[in-house]
């Protein structure tokens, strides 16, 4: 298996956690969007909530 089919690996608790605690807001929640958002907290860790909110209309 190539690391992009191993996404699943790489979602921490942090993410999911932004996830359920922001779900009411979010439209939909999709691979793709939590694909991204690993990619936002790998290429900013300390502004990763604030740059997802932004991303996702929190």
């Amino acid at each position: 298996m190539s690391d992009e089919q191993r996404w699943t690996d790489k979602i921490d608790k942090e993410i999911l956690e932004w996830v359920l605690n922001n779900s009411d807001s979010i439209e939909t929640i999709t691979p793709r969007m939590l694909i991204k958002i690993i990619d936002i907290k790998q290429n900013e860790p300390d502004r990763w909530k604030e740059m997802s909110n932004i991303k996702f209309g929190v």
